[in-house]
């Protein structure tokens, strides 16, 4: 019979290991591990970068590296700013720049916009999904993938991370030199993770179950009409159990609800904002001339990063806002819908600067953005996203975790990170909600996941009945 492991365990680090029927699986170490000592990294195995951060954090692609440098990434700004009048020239070229990088600016084969910082990620990417997801450089804006995407735009940005799943296992297929493949690929992926149908996960103010349903069966729709005809036309892939299940509401439902389950934030600092902190802070060691001719090189930049920020703010002074509904680049300010934040409780910013950035969202929020000494908050703008990891998605939760996951290295890799001394033969916890948050508001947090938690810090807090026993988990 046909495995299709998706994951795979880490041999002398960490194991997957079933626990039980209602528990299921979990991960365990096979070593001991110190506090903040990296326990495992890997990259995701599905990701997608807000429709919104698109243009403001300009990246690659597949892995999300910023591109370019620094000048080149300044020089980006200047043609989204349109600051053709912009004289100040570029960063100078020193040693003495410690965030200074350079990568490739690599563009799809197909020439539909999409960059990457080399051709190794361009050509990953391609091999995965994109070779059936890139709508090409003159899209036809009637064709029915054209259709689909800007149909997640504007519905659900998770109908972006379905397609590019269906797609994998489509290419999977399409490669693959075992003819049985197609005929129980949905079944073997969907047993990988916990699933349901995406409206019995999460339903709340974000939209309704009906609206669910509606914006599925017309996502659904869609991709039928764009890959029938290239599934019907390829050997391997015109099977009929394939295609059937592939496209149908049940399958689709379900991966829907799998990733909702199952997603990460992805989140990091843009270098830019890294360097400009370095150089207006007047206790660090940059020379003078140094530290004068990068601050006049940003300037106009940041002025008009500033003026974008105040704006949105003005924006979302509407209660029916949804902060990640501005769009600077082509003004189709399309919300994303998608908004609950795939933290699952993890920090999607880099280690270091948790704390800080903790403190300048409580002050931004009691503050005026547009008070020139106020800066407090990101001008350059952060990477945001989010993707399914495979090993750290099998990570059970409790409110009381030995570990969370960080990404500091400026890509889409997470690294799952020990919050405390963890003892080989341990079972790895993360959690997947704010678990500083009062037990009333995590146990209604962890309906999305269909379970209660018996951690032992639910366990102390939870109301005591009136024989005087914890209510049923």
């Amino acid at each position: 019979r046909v495995k299709m492991e998706l994951h795979h365990s880490i041999p002398g680090v960490v194991t997957k290991r079933y626990i039980s029927e209602t528990k299921g699986r979990g991960v365990f170490t096979e070593k001991s591990f110190s506090s903040g000592e990296v326990i495992f990294s890997e990259a995701p195995l599905f990701s997608v970068q807000h429709v919104y951060n698109r243009t403001t954090a300009w990246t690659c692609a597949h892995c999300f590296r910023f591109l370019g440098s620094l000048n080149k990434q300044l020089n980006h700004y200047r043609r989204v700013f349109k600051l053709v009048g912009d004289k100040a020239g570029d960063f100078i070229e020193t040693d003495q720049n410690p965030y200074d990088y350079s990568t490739g600016v690599v563009s799809c084969f197909a020439k539909c916009g999409e960059k990457y910082c080399s051709e190794q990620c361009r050509e990953t990417a391609f091999n995965r999904h994109h070779q059936l997801l890139c709508v090409g450089g003159d899209s036809d804006e009637s064709s029915p993938l054209y259709k689909f995407k800007l149909h997640a735009i504007d519905s659900n940005e998770l109908f972006f991370l379905g397609g590019q799943i269906i797609a994998s296992l489509v290419s999977r297929v399409m490669t693959a030199n075992d003819p049985n493949l197609a005929s129980v690929i949905c079944q073997e992926f969907l047993k990988q993770y916990c699933h349901r149908a995406w409206w019995e996960v999460r339903i709340d103010d974000n939209f309704t179950e009906q609206e669910a349903r509606t914006w599925s069966a017309e996502s659904l729709d869609l991709l039928r009409k764009y890959l029938y005809p290239i599934l019907t036309s390829h050997p391997l892939t015109n099977n009929q159990t394939f295609i059937e299940t592939l496209l149908s509401m049940e399958f689709y439902s379900h991966i829907l609800g799998m990733l909702e389950m199952n997603d990460n934030s992805i989140g990091f600092s843009h270098p830019l904002e890294k360097f400009r902190r370095h150089i207006d802070d007047t206790n660090k060691p940059v020379p003078e001339q140094f530290r004068a001719h990068s601050q006049n090189a940003m300037k106009k930049v940041v002025e008009a990063l500033r003026q974008y920020h105040a704006e949105n703010e003005d924006d979302c002074d509407d209660e029916e806002c949804n902060h990640q509904d501005h769009d600077m680049a082509d003004g189709n300010g399309h919300a994303h819908g998608h908004a609950h934040g795939h933290g699952h409780g993890h920090s999607g910013m880099d280690t270091e600067e948790e704390e800080e950035m903790r403190e300048m969202e409580s002050e931004q929020k009691m503050n005026d953005m547009e008070d020139d000494d106020d800066e407090d908050y990101d001008v350059f703008p952060s990477f945001d996203g989010f993707g399914m990891f495979g090993l750290q998605a099998m990570i059970n939760h409790s409110c009381e975790p030995n570990c969370l996951v960080v990404f500091d290295n400026g890509s889409n890799f997470a690294h799952i990170k020990a919050l405390r001394d963890i003892q080989a033969g341990e079972e790895l916890y993360h959690s997947y909600i704010d678990e500083n948050t009062p037990f009333e508001e995590r146990e209604q947090e962890l309906i999305t996941y269909g379970f209660k938690c018996i951690c032992r810090k639910c366990v102390s807090e939870r109301p005591i009945t009136n024989n005087n026993n914890t209510t049923q988990q």
